[in-house]
């Protein structure tokens, strides 16, 4: 947002643009390649606004799947993941850093997006939402309190949930998480270094199901070193 919000306002100043952080571009002047340092992350998420959604056509955007609700929203409530697994960028991006919105401003987004717009259900689209257990109980209980009578659902890792805060989960709406499984093999787990069992993998779908919601696996085939076997 920084970054590119700079080179936008400085767009016909070249020579501005070799002071703005987080840019690589080519100087159409000489040909030569700068490569500018990183700009530091926002630390403070709710620092940042809402996307400005009256300039999109917001009537055409829907997800594809898991539709429930008269009309779906996406949004993002937090930026980065601890994790190493060798497919994902998140961490070149963000880092290894876990940083949210408080439960106030995503509880005010969502009504917005409810008020302005209609969207009576979301998709939290985090990288891994559940990744701090007690922001998700906050938010949960905000919701609750607030009897926010929203359906969402969510993305994250089987090791990253329990049964207790499952069930707080789908008292607070939702109705489904995606598990990000990728593989039923171990051996391949471990070449991807995705630090999860295929027994943790099950427990995990087994507790969402319990606690009364859809569970469900994102999978990877053609993972290097992957037999036919393994895929099947």
């Amino acid at each position: 947002e920084i970054s590119f919000t700079r080179l936008v306002s400085y767009i016909e100043d070249r020579d501005a643009w070799r002071s703005f952080k987080g840019t690589i571009f080519r100087d159409p002047r000489n040909g030569e390649i700068v490569k500018n340092e990183r700009q530091p992350l926002v630390h403070n998420l709710d620092s940042l606004p809402l996307p400005a959604h009256d300039l999109y056509p917001m009537a055409l955007y829907y997800p594809p799947v898991y539709i429930w609700g008269k009309k779906v929203a996406n949004i993002v409530t937090s930026r980065g993941c601890p994790y190493d697994c060798t497919f994902c960028e998140a961490k070149m991006t963000f880092g290894r850093t876990f940083r949210y919105h408080s439960e106030k401003r995503v509880l005010e987004d969502l009504a917005f997006l409810n008020r302005k717009y209609g969207y009576d259900s979301f998709q939290f689209y985090d990288d891994i939402f559940t990744t701090h257990r007690d922001r998700v109980v906050r938010l949960c209980e905000a919701m609750l309190r607030e009897n926010r009578n929203y359906k969402w659902m969510c993305y994250t890792r089987t090791d990253r949930v329990d049964l207790e805060l499952l069930k707080l989960m789908k008292r607070a709406g939702c109705y489904m998480i995606s598990f990000g499984i990728e593989s039923g093999s171990q051996n391949l787990l471990d070449k991807i270094r995705k630090k999860l069992t295929v027994e943790t993998n099950m427990a995990g779908i087994e507790a969402c199901v319990k606690a009364g919601m859809m569970g469900i696996g994102t999978f990877m085939l053609g993972l290097p070193g992957e037999t036919a076997e393994q895929t099947r």
